[in-house]
């Protein structure tokens, strides 16, 4: 939490926290820059709590939009096929791969 704050504070990154029906955080979406440009997104969600990332990266798409961000993208573990779906659900493409400290990533993209 602590990390998440910080970044609202200094409006380097931003992290949208999101609860489940029982109040329990259930997943988690975060633009990773200020770089309005190109900026990175990532997320996560509990396995307690399916159904909720999709919505939420759609969610954070559209206000990171009005914040005036031009294009986001992903980098997904290839073979984290769930991670990836999340993304295309979410109206991302894959537009390649990268190789980030050793692992092979899917590169996605969304133009806002």
């Amino acid at each position: 939490m602590e990390w998440a704050t910080k970044g609202w504070k200094e409006k380097k990154y931003f992290v949208f926290l999101i609860r489940n029906s029982k109040g329990e955080i259930g997943c988690a979406v975060d633009i990773k820059s200020d770089y309005k440009d190109m900026a990175e997104v990532g997320y996560w969600a509990s396995i307690d709590s399916p159904g909720l990332v999709t919505n939420a990266l759609i969610k954070v798409c559209e206000l990171a939009k009005v914040e005036g961000y031009k294009r986001l993208f992903a980098l997904v573990m290839t073979d984290n096929t769930k991670s990836a779906d999340v993304a295309k659900r979410a109206g991302f493409g894959e537009v390649g791969s990268e190789e980030k400290e050793g692992k092979k990533y899917k590169r996605l993209e969304k133009i806002l």
